[in-house]
């Protein structure tokens, strides 16, 4: 029987294959959010050198930019979306588990953001 490890997914029947894929995507989810929780704990460090939010937050961009190699406009939408992804734990916690993709996490954060806290976290249970 062939294995995920002989890197040869043809050698794979069907369901073993879409077995694979399945499990592929979960591992993609759980490391994107592991990315996004690094961009916030960026942030909040950059938060207790220099309490104000928006200098706190340009710092941050501007490291994750030259981390990952991202244009400034780029790093300040994924630490935007970071950051609302730390107010919505639920979602978070979903997407490290691989329940749910980023595109689903995109459009969960991006469609309650208009939302107070509370009501979103709501809406999200």
């Amino acid at each position: 029987m062939a294995t995920a490890a002989d890197g040869d997914d043809a050698l794979l029947s069907g369901c073993d294959g879409v077995s694979l894929l399945a499990g592929r995507q979960r591992m993609v989810s759980f490391f994107q959010a592991g990315v996004y929780e690094s961009m916030a704990a960026i942030y909040e460090t950059m938060e207790q050198l220099d309490p104000d939010p928006e200098l706190a937050f340009q710092a941050a961009a501007a490291e994750i930019a030259v981390a990952l190699r991202l244009t400034r406009r780029a790093a300040d939408a994924e630490l935007s979306f970071a950051l609302r992804l730390v107010r919505l734990p639920r979602v978070a916690q979903a997407l490290t588990a691989g329940d749910i993709d980023l595109r689903r996490a995109r459009t969960i954060v991006y469609c309650t953001s208009h939302l107070p806290e509370a009501t979103a976290r709501a809406v999200v249970a």
